[in-house]
């Protein structure tokens, strides 16, 4: 019986071997299988489901997809290279209000910050004055302390101190120097003042009576308050 019905029909046999195994005999004739492809309107499309005559139900745009691959990449690429820019270029950096601790920053006069800390966003948040200046004790007492750069900053500058003035070399600016400052430790009219040294920071060395006289301090000063001074945008 098997002989007889592949006498009648080899052709049909053939046929169904051919679509099984043959994709472009298969798709010639309008039968498709799942992840065959096919192309139509200079796009490329896979087939993802079919009905029972092999005729595709839903397919996946490959060429848009592809597209939409390239076009991710490129902006990955790109976000990338910016970042890298963002790390390798101090300059580039700064100019998209990016800073980091050492940074320079200048306000709207042109006096130069150091920058001691920043926010998450990449903007300083604290920026100490490059130059020490000279204030009366009075002036210190009366609120200047909050300004006066403390212990703890004057430990993380002195540990990139190198580097700090190499930046400050590049820019034509005078570097940090090595003085005594007072902190903004004080109680009565005793302050404290700490040498500034390349290597570290000095010992503690109580100072009296100091009032009527001048000290020296190094002032630091959050954005904010630059920008209520009108020195910053």
């Amino acid at each position: 019986m098997a002989d007889k019905w592949f006498a009648v029909n080899e052709s049909t046999y053939i046929d169904l071997e051919r679509v099984d195994n043959d994709v472009n005999y298969r798709n010639s004739k309008g039968i498709y299988f799942v992840d065959d492809t096919y192309t139509r309107n200079d796009s490329l499309y896979k087939v993802t489901v079919v009905n029972a005559n092999g005729k595709p139900l839903m397919v996946k745009n490959l060429t848009r997809i592809k597209i939409q691959d390239s076009i991710r990449l490129a902006e990955r690429q790109k976000v990338l290279a910016e970042k890298k820019r963002i790390e390798d270029d101090v300059a580039y950096r700064n100019s998209k209000g990016i800073y980091r601790f050492g940074d320079l920053w200048h306000d709207r006069k042109g006096t130069y910050y150091i920058v001691l800390s920043i926010e998450s966003n990449g903007e300083p948040k604290e920026l100490m004055l490059i130059e020490h200046k000279s204030i009366s004790f009075e002036e210190y007492q009366q609120g200047m302390q909050k300004n006066v750069l403390s212990p703890g900053d004057l430990e993380k500058v002195s540990e990139k101190f190198d580097t700090i003035n190499a930046t400050l070399a590049e820019h034509g600016l005078p570097v940090l120097v090595r003085y005594k400052y007072t902190t903004n430790f004080t109680t009565g009219s005793v302050v404290w003042q700490q040498t500034f040294t390349s290597s570290r920071v000095g010992n503690y060395i109580e100072k009296r009576d100091l009032v009527g006289k001048n000290i020296n301090v190094m002032l630091k000063f959050t954005l904010t308050e630059l920008r209520i001074a009108g020195l910053a945008h």
